[in-house]
């Protein structure tokens, strides 16, 4: 018999009011928040105001630590997700970009520890970070080919039992 997954609990104060404060910060550019689990949220802006998010943030709840960005292929969008600590709570602040044109403003100029990150990103999955100092390939080989993003859905592994002909 499976084990019952208990709903998550509600968010305490704090979470709750972080995530009121950053609704009413962001405005029309505020898409959704969520409370995960305890000392943890999830926050959607649209894409073109996560410059605008982070740099709130910085300036409203002493934001210093980024902990990491991820990104994922969605069939159509990519998503970028980028994992905060401020205030002891996790916040990882959710944008989406068309597969078509995947362009989002650099947050490096706020938050100078993006850059590493953010050039994985670019490298494996084809995001044009705006206003990065250096997007040049950090992970794949210089001379891997342009236009392919290995961790995309849509990308093809060589198969390496192919004999050779």
């Amino acid at each position: 018999m499976a084990k019952e997954e208990k709903p998550p609990k509600k968010p305490t104060k704090k979470e709750g009011a972080m995530m009121a404060e950053i609704e009413k910060a962001m405005g029309d550019d505020f898409i959704s928040s969520e409370f995960m689990r305890e000392h943890s949220i999830y926050v959607t802006v649209k894409a073109e105001a996560v410059r605008k998010a982070v740099d709130w943030m910085k300036t409203e709840w002493g934001l210093t630590h980024l902990s990491s960005i991820t990104g994922m292929d969605l069939r159509g969008e990519l998503a970028v997700i980028y994992h905060f600590e401020v205030k002891a709570v996790s916040v990882s602040l959710h944008i989406q970009v068309p597969t078509s044109h995947p362009e989002v403003d650099s947050i490096t100029p706020l938050i100078p520890g993006a850059t590493l990150y953010e050039r994985e990103v670019h490298d494996l999955l084809g995001v044009k970070f705006k206003g990065h100092p250096n997007l040049k390939r950090l992970i794949l080989p210089e001379d891997w080919p342009k236009d392919v993003y290995p961790l995309r859905k849509d990308w093809e592994s060589p198969r390496l039992d192919k004999p050779d002909k």
